[in-house]
């Protein structure tokens, strides 16, 4: 078992195992980082496209036109409603 140890501690130490061994890390690094990077496009594209979206279809903060009603009803409204 140790004969083993040593034969695959000397495969191991060898230039070209860890030349391709640092080449491999660098590239699922390099990998990694332009995935990370399209999707945070791709996120900050949908949070772009829902807002212009809302502010498109008028119903935003300032175009929601149930709740300004609803708030200009006077206490006489009201009581017709229930009536």
């Amino acid at each position: 078992m140790e004969q083993l140890f040593k034969k695959l501690d000397s495969i191991m130490m060898n230039d070209i195992v860890r030349k391709l061994g640092g080449f491999v890390c660098l590239l699922i690094l390099g990998v990694s980082a332009v995935a990370f990077f399209i999707g945070a496009g791709d996120l900050f594209d949908t949070g772009k496209k829902t807002d212009s979206a809302v502010e498109a279809d008028g119903s935003g903060e300032h175009g929601d036109s149930e709740a300004t009603d609803e708030e200009d009803m006077d206490e006489e409204d009201y009581d017709d409603e229930e009536e």
